[in-house]
């Protein structure tokens, strides 16, 4: 039914970028607790703009920085960031910088393989070719918004800190499935458990939006 409600009917089921940022947050918050082994493997982190404030980020701002270069302003934002890359290579360009941080974490294939679904108009950007795995045959990594990943962190941190919450995700097993049938009806029944310590404590981890006590 998800998959037939997500990629066949036509139920219109995109989500907003605040809608998966704030998703993707509760997701890795929840991963770096239970299964911190396995994330950097996962994931990377996208740079922001913020960290970049001398950098180009805008069409109309290459566009400046080629016409007082006495250069050709015409032309695509791809068009005019080839122009300066080609023309002017000390001029920093915040669209390279995500180019080649997507190169480094999951490879030059799958950077290509996102701008050719850009330019067919698969995709909006390069970020969102790798949303819903589109490009898992190419790599096993999908980038991470910079403040989601720095939220996630966050989320870890404050669980670190937390000290019953740290006795209880400890000496167990996480993301444990258990299989079992029902002695009278003969049904089979399936418990996933967040974590489950060898004490047979069972924890969910669950992140909030608001600690409103209300």
């Amino acid at each position: 039914a998800h998959v037939y409600r997500n990629y066949f009917s036509d139920v219109e089921r995109k989500r907003t970028s605040t809608q998966r940022n704030t998703l993707d947050t509760g997701t890795l918050g929840h991963e770096l607790i239970l299964e911190p082994e396995h994330f950097y493997s996962r994931y990377f982190r996208v740079p922001l703009a913020t960290e970049y404030p001398s950098a180009l980020s805008t069409s109309a701002e290459i566009s400046a920085v080629l016409e007082e270069a006495g250069l050709p302003k015409s032309g695509t934002k791809s068009v005019l960031i080839e122009r300066c890359k080609s023309e002017l290579p000390d001029v920093v360009i915040f669209d390279v910088l995500v180019e080649e941080c997507i190169a480094r974490e999951a490879g030059q294939v799958a950077l290509e393989k996102a701008k050719e679904m850009v330019a067919t108009k698969e995709c909006t950007s390069v970020l969102s070719a790798f949303h819903d795995g589109k490009l898992s045959e190419f790599t096993d990594k999908q980038p991470m918004d910079g403040l989601v990943w720095d939220d996630a962190h966050r989320i870890k941190d404050t669980f670190t800190t937390h000290p019953r919450a740290k006795q209880l995700i400890n000496d167990g097993f996480a993301e444990l499935t258990m299989i079992a049938k029902d002695p009278n009806t003969g049904l089979m029944l399936k418990v996933k458990f967040d974590y489950i310590n060898r004490l047979a404590i069972a924890s969910d981890v669950k992140t909030t939006r608001s600690a409103n006590p209300q």
